[in-house]
């Protein structure tokens, strides 16, 4: 049996339930085969089921407020709380989480620039975070961990750059040539 695959569950047809944990995954029945996501524990974070028996993972620590939780979710990025040194505390699943950023890659340290949520990156910031140029001859920039890199459009084979959220993005993207199943509102 495939990895993550479990037993039969459900009657076979549209199952997309959430299920509680198993051996320190989340699971889920999707098509009649139990899924397991994430092994929590080689995170460092603990499985737990909530009152109504679904399972995600979460962090060991005090409690926080997290935006996001789920059985295949287990997102960092959901906003560092606080940095020490090069460990970025991080809320995970309504629980508090340590991580060391060199683990995630050995030049990361953890930054706390204002007006941004704490994060494991390269650098402390970049401008774009905070609205900064976005496109200029076929060019954009984008923030990867904390560092402005410039992506040349036009020589990955796109006609231009047009300004996005967080940076600008290649045009025309891969669904512009797609036909419109309903028409605009």
């Amino acid at each position: 049996m495939p990895p993550g695959l479990g037993g039969d569950c459900g009657d076979g047809e549209d199952d997309f339930l959430d299920g509680p944990c198993v051996d320190g995954s989340p699971s889920r029945c999707w098509y009649g085969r139990e899924r397991l996501g994430v092994d929590c524990e080689s995170l460092g974070l603990a499985c737990k089921d909530d009152d109504r028996g679904v399972g995600w993972c979460e962090g060991k620590g005090a409690e926080c407020d997290s935006r996001s939780k789920g059985p295949y979710r287990v997102d960092l990025e959901d906003g560092g709380l606080a940095c020490d040194g090069d460990t970025l505390t991080t809320c995970v699943g309504d629980r508090e989480h340590i991580v060391d950023c060199r683990d995630l890659h050995p030049q990361f340290h953890c930054f706390a620039p204002p007006e941004v949520e704490p994060f494991c990156g390269f650098e402390g910031g970049c401008e774009l975070l905070l609205g900064g140029q976005k496109c200029s001859d076929g060019k954009t920039q984008v923030c990867a961990a904390g560092r402005t890199v410039v992506v040349d459009c036009r020589e990955l084979g796109f006609d231009d750059c047009e300004p996005g959220r967080g940076g600008g993005r290649c045009t025309p993207g891969i669904y512009a040539n797609i036909p419109r199943l309903f028409p605009p509102r």
